[in-house]
């Protein structure tokens, strides 16, 4: 199954557990996960699976923060170069656009005239949150290609980020989510070739702390 049957699976798997996974179905091809419904946990991991089309896998587990168990979004990925594009955000959409421009599967706060299968929540939703917390590999592997890194050199990915929940305004929302990730948001990536310059690319990096794990020399930079 290619990336795109997956993400079309993902969807309809969302579709049809609703209303059970706290999801509204608006048709055969929109599922309402967090705007006039509440949406769940199950629907917002099936989706960051879908959005990755099944190059990962997507745990919704917790982390100890402050003293508290905190609700955390988990991601281990085979192909973080492939997937990266996925949380690619158009027209106010991130998903997996076929050749037509049609989505095998879409995320976005509404529904704006996508063409093909669509899920909407609104910013300060439980499926927005889980979305945003496992963006941090394709927002890592962009940020390493945009600084010199080849595709080949990227192998293999893990991530953690607090699922953090808001009842404020849209930007306040993201603000407080964007703090949250970067003090406790961690992505590691696995790299081959050329050491030179890691140590400066991870710890350049402010949205979370990034962890390179140089396979050759068995070091890992950044770790702090």
């Amino acid at each position: 199954m290619d990336m795109f049957e997956y993400a079309e699976k993902a969807f309809a798997d969302i579709l049809a557990d609703c209303p059970a996974n706290g999801c509204q179905a608006r048709g055969i091809d929109r599922v309402d996960a967090g705007n006039g419904v509440p949406g769940g946990w199950s629907s917002a991991r099936r989706l960051a699976e879908g959005l990755y089309g099944g190059r990962a896998i997507v745990n919704v587990s917790q982390q100890l923060l402050d003293g508290w168990q905190t609700p955390t979004a988990e991601v281990l990925c085979d192909d973080p170069v492939s997937t990266a594009g996925h949380f690619t955000v158009e027209n106010g959409a991130m998903g997996l656009k076929r050749s037509d421009g049609t989505y095998a599967l879409a995320y976005s706060r509404a529904d704006t005239g996508i063409c093909g299968n669509l899920v909407t929540a609104r910013p300060a939703s439980l499926c927005a949150a889980v979305t945003d917390a496992a963006r941090l590999i394709p927002d890592a592997v962009a940020y390493l290609l945009g600084n010199g890194l080849h595709e080949e050199q990227i192998q293999w990915a893990w991530s953690c980020a607090p699922v953090v929940l808001t009842t404020f305004q849209e930007k306040a929302v993201q603000a407080t989510r964007q703090e949250a990730v970067s003090a406790h948001g961690v992505c590691s990536i696995w790299v081959r070739g050329d050491d030179r310059g890691l140590e400066a690319l991870a710890r350049g990096y402010g949205a979370c702390r990034l962890r390179l794990h140089s396979v050759e020399r068995a070091r890992t930079y950044g770790a702090g």
